[in-house]
């Protein structure tokens, strides 16, 4: 999840009693983006824009290497003369590159 979503998913979930002026000194609300980045920097540390970085990866790194893996497939059986001049060592790193 990319920084601003964090932020902007932040802004969207929060809570604000109808009526209510939120301020930057109140600590459980977000007055805007520059008040949510300032909070959040402050309290949870640099490492807090990150959250929930990891699931998103996770879930597209597979998907990427089956990708890279069909198209590298698909290149070789086109170029035939390609694999006559790799060794094992090389195939391997080639494929292994992207």
């Amino acid at each position: 999840m990319h920084p601003l979503d964090l932020i902007k998913t932040r802004l969207q979930m929060q809570r604000i009693p109808r009526g209510t002026i939120v301020t930057a000194s109140d600590t459980t609300l977000y007055s805007g983006i520059g008040d949510c980045f300032r909070k959040m920097f402050k309290h949870e540390g640099l490492f807090s824009f990150w959250k929930g970085v990891l699931p998103p990866i996770l879930a597209e790194t597979p998907k990427r290497a089956v990708k890279v893996f069909l198209l590298q497939v698909n290149f070789i059986r086109k170029d035939k003369s390609f694999l006559k001049c790799l060794t094992p060592f090389d195939f391997f790193f080639a494929v292994s590159y992207f």
